[in-house]
């Protein structure tokens, strides 16, 4: 699962489908307040976290 402002996307859980079907009505909800939570942070605070190891950044074709 992912979301994404403008440039900025942030992928908060994947499975694999044959592990199981979906998610739980209550796993959807959290993840939608910590995506908004995610998305209300500033470049600069991103970076903090990354930093911290609290979050981890991919980039594609070395594009920042």
């Amino acid at each position: 699962m992912a979301t994404n402002r403008g440039n900025r996307w942030i992928f908060l859980f994947g499975f694999e489908k044959n592990d199981r079907a979906n998610v739980t009505t209550q796993e959807l909800e959290a993840l939608k307040k910590i995506a908004s939570d995610l998305l209300k942070l500033t470049p600069k605070d991103l970076d903090v976290l990354v930093t911290q190891g609290e979050l981890q950044e991919i980039c594609h074709d070395d594009q920042t």
